[in-house]
């Protein structure tokens, strides 16, 4: 132990070991949450791009710029695959810059309670503020927030650092660190840390250390490694538009609102409680304490200064999230680490205190019965409710969400954080006030929520319905469509790359220039493909988190070869109907076992399956440009047969003289159950070995109305007697 202390005694040794602590922390969440949309997924998906395309200054996405964000966080991510993982980019090699970020601020706090005499209490105060929520949040995402952050308090500390004694190279390290920032985020990298020390020092009466030179050379220090960066983007012929989005457009439009997450001004007051706990409840009282000398009540105004500068500096933009106040936090475990031994015991506090303590234990209990209860409960509660026909659908899709996530296996982790919280109430008996008692509790609690019960919902934080489509319909090296879809954790979890497309013309070129190939879209665009574009291409629907989205995949090859784009006709195709097969009345019945013939190149259905198929004036179409009056050689034949069925492309409009078995479900509910071409004759069973499986999807059920009026053709590819849809 006095090694330990030792150590810790260090600077050097003291982020060794907050470096070890972060990694367990949040190492549960980082290797075992995949990348969840929308930030993780788009950061890991830009800088895998950049990596493939070598767009290492102008960062890219769907092969469009990518001028949302600065290149730092993306250069880090690839850093991290190169050292890490062998050049993968993967979930813990994109959240590992938010690890350093998160190691960088505990190292800053530890070394601010040093500065200003609270030493004995830095190790406390860097496990408040790993212990406050939206830091642990963010630990374990892969944004930027916890990276800026991070530079963000280094450049503070170093600025403060330098106040006893003026230090050029403190000074320096001071705005490099807001210079990395401004890389990271842009302006704010420089503006927010900047402005929070001139404000904590004013608040706290210290302007006489505001007078040293590093504000004349210090922003030229800071705005240089952007400044660079951009030069050399400008020097490299940057995409028409790049510089003016990410200069103008990305700052000052945002600044405005326009980029959305518009919020009244006091939408920081009521998420700092919140996302403070459970320290923001003890803020009151650790004011109360730091109010004896002179001392003290300038550390309470210089971090007051501090937290309200952040908080008023983005309350003034009418774009918010809660998280860009994430500055806050730090300065919030400062307050309370510092105060901590100056609390008033008093019965209010002591209740706090309790409840405080008690709150995760009861918690990770509840969690426990219900996680116990789980294959139970959507069937007790589905039950309990009223659920009228087209009512309370999402609360229905909810509980079918519920039922497929594996609760019970985290049983076990609910029951080791039991065990670990048992055993710190238990060690810390001696000392029930100790900061770190509380810490602890709370800390077991957040590292349980990130490691064990985030990861549960990995399968519907994912497209992973999306890879076996992608595999089957997008060919090697082609492109993944995201028709009015950015989609980046589409594309990256299927591993193709993406291409947006804004408009409908350049869908139907796409369609017409790419015999096969996958686009997703959102389920409400498919209102408006049905009947023209959508009339060509096989929806397969799924959710993915609260999102309802369609992937669709087109095989358009017609029978001359060329595609066909828009909606079949009923001269050519054949279409789905609700009406039994019938034999077309000038349509020889050539149906009995053992006749091959094929005298005009097509081949007859010999009995229906299900609710088949509606000819209608289908039969009288056009011979095949290929075929012979005469009798062709019997090789030719077979080479012709096996070209005509046996290798007709998934999801293709099928004419009528081949071969197609349609199946429905049950006529009540009218699900399409399958739809395929296959060879039939006589006593024969119809052969789809050419067509890989592919897991069933549900198609719309606007898709069977109005049949007649309007025509679709749809053709799932399936197991042959695949009764029951997969979710």
């Amino acid at each position: 132990m006095e090694l330990l202390r030792r150590i810790w005694s260090r600077p050097a040794g003291a982020l060794g070991i907050l470096f070890v602590f972060a990694l367990l922390y949040w190492g549960g969440e980082h290797l075992r949450r995949e990348l969840w949309a929308p930030d993780e997924a788009r950061f890991a998906y830009v800088a895998k791009e950049m990596r493939e395309e070598g767009h290492w200054l102008v960062p890219h996405r769907n092969g469009e710029y990518y001028a949302h964000k600065p290149p730092l966080m993306f250069w880090l991510i690839n850093a991290s695959a190169s050292l890490l993982a062998g050049g993968e980019i993967n979930s813990w090699t994109t959240r590992f810059p938010s690890l350093l970020g998160a190691v960088a601020t505990l190292w800053s706090v530890v070394m601010l309670m040093r500065l200003w005499n609270r030493g004995r209490d830095d190790g406390a105060a860097a496990l408040i503020c790993a212990a406050t929520y939206l830091v642990y949040k963010e630990g374990g995402w892969g944004q930027i927030d916890m990276l800026l952050c991070g530079l963000e308090m280094l450049a503070l500390l170093a600025l403060f650092s330098q106040d006893a004694k003026a230090s050029s190279g403190r000074a320096f390290l001071a705005y490099l660190c807001m210079g990395l920032a401004v890389l990271a985020k842009g302006p704010v990298g420089f503006l927010v840390p900047l402005l929070a020390y001139l404000t904590a020092k004013i608040a706290a009466r210290e302007t006489s250390d505001l007078r040293r030179w590093h504000w004349v050379w210090g922003p030229i220090v800071a705005l240089a490694l952007p400044g660079t960066w951009l030069a050399l983007v400008a020097l490299n012929h940057p995409p028409a538009g790049y510089l003016d989005e990410l200069l103008f457009s990305q700052n000052i439009d945002r600044a405005q609102g326009e980029f959305g997450h518009r919020e009244p001004f006091y939408y920081f007051l009521t998420y700092f409680p919140l996302d403070g706990l459970p320290w923001a409840v003890l803020l009151p009282f650790a004011w109360m304490a730091l109010g004896g000398n002179e001392e003290d009540r300038a550390l309470r105004r210089r971090l007051t200064g501090w937290m309200v500068l952040v908080i008023v500096f983005f309350s003034l933009s009418p774009s918010k999230r809660n998280l860009y106040i994430l500055l806050v936090y730090p300065a919030l475990a400062l307050f309370v680490a510092s105060a901590w031994k100056g609390f008033r015991e008093t019965t209010h506090l002591a209740r706090v205190r309790r409840a405080l303590a008690w709150f995760p234990p009861i918690l990770v209990g509840v969690l426990l019965v219900l996680v116990l209860a789980s294959p139970f409960l959507p069937g007790l509660i589905e039950s309990a409710g009223s659920f009228g026909k087209g009512s309370n659908d999402e609360l229905l899709e909810t509980l079918e969400t519920l039922r497929s996530v594996p609760f019970l296996t985290a049983v076990p982790g609910l029951v080791v954080a039991l065990v670990c919280m048992a055993a710190s109430l238990f060690l810390t008996k001696p000392h029930p006030r100790a900061p770190w008692r509380l810490a602890s509790l709370w800390a077991i609690l957040f590292a349980t929520i990130g490691g064990r019960l985030l990861p549960l919902f990995n399968d519907h934080k994912t497209p992973k319905e999306l890879i076996p489509l992608a595999d089957a319909f997008i060919p090697e090296g082609g492109r993944l469509y995201l028709y009015r879809l950015n989609g980046e954790n589409l594309a990256l979890y299927t591993g193709r790359r993406g291409q947006v497309l804004h408009t409908a013309d350049e869908l139907a070129e796409v369609m017409g220039e790419i015999p096969t190939g996958l686009m997703v879209f959102e389920d409400r665009v498919w209102e408006e493909m049905k009947g023209g574009l959508g009339a060509g291409v096989t929806p397969h629907p799924f959710r993915l988190g609260g999102k309802h989205l369609i992937a669709a995949h087109w095989s358009g090859a017609s029978e001359g070869g060329d595609t066909q784009v828009g909606p079949p006709t009923a001269s050519r195709w054949v279409q789905l109907s609700d009406k039994p097969w019938q034999h077309p009345p000038d349509e020889p019945d050539r149906s009995q076992p053992g006749d091959d013939s094929d005298h005009d190149g097509r081949r007859d259905v010999t009995r229906p399956m299900g609710t088949a198929i509606d000819a209608g004036p289908c039969h009288q179409q056009p011979q095949d440009s290929h075929e012979d009056p005469g009798n062709p050689p019997e090789g030719e034949r077979d080479r012709r047969h096996r070209e005509k069925v046996h290798h007709v492309p998934r999801g293709k409009r099928v004419p009528v003289g081949d071969f197609l078995r349609a199946g429905m479900a049950n006529d009540h509910d009218r699900r399409l159950h399958h739809v395929k071409p296959f060879r039939f004759s006589g006593s024969e069973t119809p052969d789809d070995r050419a067509l890989p499986d592919i897991p069933w999807t549900k198609p719309p059920e606007s898709m069977f109305q109005s049949v007649r009026e309007k025509p679709v053709a749809y053709h799932q590819s399936d197991r042959q007697h695949q009764k029951k849809p997969s979710s």
